[in-house]
Protein backbone atom coordinates (compact mmCIF):
# COMPACT_ATOMS: atom_id res chain seq x y z
CA UNK A 1 0.00 0.00 0.00
CA UNK A 2 1.25 3.46 -0.78
CA UNK A 3 3.92 2.44 -3.26
CA UNK A 4 4.55 4.50 -6.35
CA UNK A 5 4.56 1.70 -8.92
CA UNK A 6 2.66 -1.40 -9.81
CA UNK A 7 5.10 -4.07 -8.67
CA UNK A 8 3.59 -7.34 -9.84
CA UNK A 9 5.13 -8.86 -12.95
CA UNK A 10 3.56 -8.87 -16.37
CA UNK A 11 3.73 -12.16 -18.22
CA UNK A 12 3.98 -12.77 -21.96
CA UNK A 13 1.74 -15.86 -21.77
CA UNK A 14 -1.41 -16.71 -19.77
CA UNK A 15 -0.06 -17.57 -16.32
CA UNK A 16 -1.62 -18.97 -13.16
CA UNK A 17 -1.28 -16.48 -10.29
CA UNK A 18 -2.29 -16.62 -6.62
CA UNK A 19 -4.80 -13.77 -6.95
CA UNK A 20 -6.03 -11.06 -9.28
CA UNK A 21 -7.29 -7.59 -8.43
CA UNK A 22 -11.06 -7.20 -8.35
CA UNK A 23 -10.70 -4.19 -10.63
CA UNK A 24 -9.46 -6.54 -13.36
CA UNK A 25 -11.25 -9.75 -12.38
CA UNK A 26 -13.59 -11.68 -14.65
CA UNK A 27 -15.66 -14.46 -13.06
CA UNK A 28 -18.70 -16.20 -14.51
CA UNK A 29 -21.80 -14.90 -12.75
CA UNK A 30 -23.05 -18.38 -11.82
CA UNK A 31 -19.68 -19.20 -10.22
CA UNK A 32 -19.56 -15.85 -8.39
CA UNK A 33 -23.05 -16.51 -6.99
CA UNK A 34 -22.17 -20.10 -6.09
CA UNK A 35 -19.08 -18.83 -4.21
CA UNK A 36 -21.34 -16.29 -2.45
CA UNK A 37 -19.42 -13.40 -3.98
CA UNK A 38 -17.16 -11.18 -1.98
CA UNK A 39 -17.09 -11.76 1.77
CA UNK A 40 -18.87 -8.78 3.32
CA UNK A 41 -16.51 -8.85 6.31
CA UNK A 42 -14.01 -7.10 4.06
CA UNK A 43 -15.23 -3.52 3.80
CA UNK A 44 -12.43 -2.59 1.47
CA UNK A 45 -9.19 -4.38 0.51
CA UNK A 46 -8.48 -8.12 0.25
CA UNK A 47 -12.03 -9.08 -0.75
CA UNK A 48 -10.56 -10.07 -4.12
CA UNK A 49 -7.67 -12.00 -2.57
CA UNK A 50 -10.12 -13.84 -0.32
CA UNK A 51 -12.33 -14.78 -3.29
CA UNK A 52 -9.31 -15.94 -5.31
CA UNK A 53 -8.16 -18.17 -2.43
CA UNK A 54 -11.65 -19.64 -2.04
CA UNK A 55 -11.81 -20.30 -5.80
CA UNK A 56 -8.38 -21.90 -5.75
CA UNK A 57 -9.36 -24.16 -2.85
CA UNK A 58 -12.34 -25.33 -4.92
CA UNK A 59 -10.05 -26.28 -7.80
CA UNK A 60 -10.42 -23.18 -9.99
CA UNK A 61 -7.51 -21.29 -11.51
CA UNK A 62 -6.65 -17.61 -11.10
CA UNK A 63 -5.07 -16.66 -14.37
CA UNK A 64 -3.30 -13.54 -15.64
CA UNK A 65 -4.16 -12.90 -19.29
CA UNK A 66 -1.72 -10.55 -21.02
CA UNK A 67 -4.16 -9.92 -23.87
CA UNK A 68 -6.67 -8.34 -21.46
CA UNK A 69 -6.00 -4.78 -20.47
CA UNK A 70 -7.53 -2.03 -18.40
CA UNK A 71 -6.53 1.08 -16.54
CA UNK A 72 -6.99 1.28 -12.79
CA UNK A 73 -7.28 4.70 -11.22
CA UNK A 74 -5.42 4.22 -7.95
CA UNK A 75 -7.03 5.73 -4.85
CA UNK A 76 -9.85 7.30 -6.90
CA UNK A 77 -12.60 5.10 -5.48
CA UNK A 78 -12.30 6.47 -1.98
CA UNK A 79 -12.41 9.93 -0.53
CA UNK A 80 -10.98 8.62 2.73
CA UNK A 81 -7.63 10.06 3.72
CA UNK A 82 -4.42 8.07 3.58
CA UNK A 83 -4.41 7.25 7.28
CA UNK A 84 -8.00 5.98 7.13
CA UNK A 85 -7.18 3.88 4.02
CA UNK A 86 -4.13 2.49 5.84
CA UNK A 87 -6.35 1.62 8.79
CA UNK A 88 -8.90 -0.15 6.54
CA UNK A 89 -6.11 -2.02 4.78
CA UNK A 90 -4.60 -3.17 8.09
CA UNK A 91 -8.02 -4.20 9.36
CA UNK A 92 -8.59 -6.25 6.18
CA UNK A 93 -5.18 -7.93 6.50
CA UNK A 94 -6.00 -8.92 10.06
CA UNK A 95 -9.45 -10.28 9.09
CA UNK A 96 -7.93 -12.20 6.17
CA UNK A 97 -5.38 -13.89 8.41
CA UNK A 98 -7.95 -14.62 11.12
CA UNK A 99 -10.22 -16.22 8.51
CA UNK A 100 -7.63 -18.29 6.66
CA UNK A 101 -4.80 -18.78 9.18
CA UNK A 102 -6.28 -18.62 12.69
CA UNK A 103 -3.21 -19.13 14.86
CA UNK A 104 -1.10 -17.33 17.49
CA UNK A 105 0.51 -15.15 14.82
CA UNK A 106 -2.87 -13.98 13.52
CA UNK A 107 -4.39 -13.52 16.99
CA UNK A 108 -1.49 -11.83 18.80
CA UNK A 109 1.59 -10.92 16.76
CA UNK A 110 -0.02 -9.60 13.57
CA UNK A 111 -2.35 -7.12 15.32
CA UNK A 112 0.61 -5.74 17.28
CA UNK A 113 2.66 -5.32 14.10
CA UNK A 114 -0.24 -3.67 12.28
CA UNK A 115 -0.85 -1.28 15.19
CA UNK A 116 2.85 -0.44 15.29
CA UNK A 117 2.86 0.31 11.57
CA UNK A 118 -0.29 2.41 11.85
CA UNK A 119 1.24 4.32 14.76
CA UNK A 120 4.39 5.00 12.73
CA UNK A 121 2.27 6.18 9.82
CA UNK A 122 0.47 8.59 12.16
CA UNK A 123 3.75 9.85 13.64
CA UNK A 124 5.69 10.23 10.43
CA UNK A 125 2.86 10.70 7.96
CA UNK A 126 1.68 8.27 5.34
CA UNK A 127 3.71 7.90 2.17
CA UNK A 128 3.22 10.28 -0.70
CA UNK A 129 0.15 9.77 -2.79
CA UNK A 130 0.21 7.59 -5.90
CA UNK A 131 -0.01 9.25 -9.29
CA UNK A 132 -3.60 9.87 -10.41
CA UNK A 133 -3.51 7.00 -12.88
CA UNK A 134 -1.32 3.94 -12.68
CA UNK A 135 -1.75 1.39 -15.39
CA UNK A 136 -1.40 -2.35 -14.92
CA UNK A 137 -0.67 -2.50 -18.63
CA UNK A 138 2.67 -1.47 -20.11
CA UNK A 139 1.59 1.67 -21.95
CA UNK A 140 4.27 1.33 -24.64
CA UNK A 141 3.07 -2.14 -25.60
CA UNK A 142 -0.55 -0.97 -25.40
CA UNK A 143 0.27 1.75 -27.91
CA UNK A 144 1.87 -0.78 -30.26
CA UNK A 145 -1.21 -3.04 -30.05
CA UNK A 146 -3.41 -0.12 -31.07
CA UNK A 147 -1.13 0.79 -34.01
CA UNK A 148 0.56 3.77 -32.30
CA UNK A 149 4.30 3.91 -31.69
Amino acid sequence: MGGKRYTLPDYAEPTDVPAVAATMMMVRRDLFVRMRGFDERFFMYLEDTDLCLRLHRRGFRNCYLPSAGAMHMWACGSTAGRIRRTYYHHEAVWKYFLKHLPNVFSLVILPMLLLLHLGLALLFGARRRLPAAVSSVDMASAGRREGRE
